[in-house]
């Protein structure tokens, strides 16, 4: 479970490249990544759920909790999140988000890790 939980936040992390480009590339690049990325991401999460033989899987069971094999995943709400930020706040705040989410999202890891029921 430590390890699948790892691999989640180093994919969650991705979305800190959100914040690479926005700050080293500017607003256009960033706007353009992450609708892309939000896109092919919907497409993949549709896919996922609707098709039982995905091709993918492999790499899904990778990332997705057993709870999110019939829901969409947490990264999709990150990815849509950090795509929102950036169309609708200036860079400031969208760092200051996702920074913070980032953050708050590995620290309630951890501490589900250490002190979390297991069920």
């Amino acid at each position: 479970m430590a390890s699948l939980n790892i691999r989640r936040k180093l994919f969650h992390s991705l979305a800190f490249i959100f914040v690479f480009v926005y700050v080293m590339g500017g607003w256009l690049p960033a706007a353009l990544l992450s609708i892309s990325t939000l896109a092919l991401s919907t497409v993949f999460e549709i896919w996922r759920l609707r098709d039982p033989d995905f091709p993918l899987n492999i790499i899904t069971r990778q990332f997705v909790k057993l709870e999110e094999e019939t829901k969409v995943a947490g990264y999709y709400y990150f990815i849509l999140a950090a795509t929102i930020l950036i169309f609708l706040f200036p860079l400031s705040t969208m760092v200051t988000s996702i920074v913070v989410a980032g953050a708050a999202d590995a620290v309630a890891s951890l501490v589900g890790m250490i002190w979390g029921s297991q069920q």
